[in-house]
Formats: C-alpha cells, sequence, structure tokens
C-alpha cells in the first residue's frame, strides 16, 4: 500500500480552484488559510485530514461532503466546512467535522447521514452548526 498523501501549499490553500473534486483521501490536505478552497466542492470518502487556518473546506457555492476523516477550521474564528451564502451538503458523515467557531457554516446546511460515534463539532464557546 502506498504511504498517504501530503498536498500543502505555500500560499492560502492546500488545493484550490473553480471546482475541485477529491476521492478517497487517506492522507492530509492542509493550507494556511484553507486545506481546499473553491467555487464548488465534492469530497468523496475522505478517510483522511482536511485542514486550515481558517476553513478545513471553503467553498463559495456549494460543499458536498463524505467524510469519515478530519475536517477542521484550526485558527480563531475557524469553521470546519465554511460556505458562506452557499449551501453545504453532508451526505455521510462518520469522522469529525469541527471548528473553533463552528463545525459548519453556510446559509443553507443539509446533513443527511451522521452517526451517532460521529461529530460535527465546535469549542466550548461556539456553536456546532452555524447557518
Amino acid at each position: 500500500m502506498p504511504a498517504p498523501s501530503r498536498a500543502r501549499a505555500r500560499g492560502s490553500g492546500g488545493i484550490t480552484g473553480g471546482t475541485v473534486n477529491v476521492t478517497a483521501n487517506t492522507g492530509t490536505i492542509s493550507g494556511v488559510l484553507a486545506g481546499i478552497g473553491a467555487a464548488d466542492v465534492n469530497v468523496t470518502a475522505n478517510t483522511g485530514t482536511i485542514t486550515g487556518g481558517a476553513n478545513g473546506i471553503h467553498a463559495a457555492t456549494l460543499a458536498t461532503v463524505d467524510n469519515a476523516g478530519t475536517i477542521s477550521g484550526t485558527d480563531t474564528g475557524g469553521i470546519g466546512i465554511f460556505a458562506g451564502t452557499g449551501t453545504v451538503n453532508v451526505t455521510a458523515n462518520t469522522g469529525t467535522i469541527s471548528g473553533v467557531l463552528a463545525g459548519i457554516g453556510a446559509a443553507d446546511v443539509n446533513v443527511t447521514a451522521n452517526t451517532a460515534a460521529s461529530r460535527v463539532a465546535r469549542s466550548a464557546s461556539a456553536l456546532a452548526v452555524a447557518a
């Protein structure tokens, strides 16, 4: 089995683009501001780590996530998955989605499969889901 991959950018994002599709991430994707930053982000079968200071995932319009790993925003005010005025769809979560401020922040948030053992978490002083 190959060693897990590690994507880290010197700039603001580990992976950036207009549309970013990540399938079967088993390694670490990290960035100074966001692990992944794009207009549309699709993450399928994440068992690794996606992390950034401000946001683990920053989607301008839409983020669709199937997560069994860790997605986190680690700085003060950090949000695990952020879509601002857009939409976050969590289609399956058996992992952890967390941030210092909130686990998920968006105008519309849809979580359709979050198991009891998983967490959509936050710090002690913030909301679990900011919508």
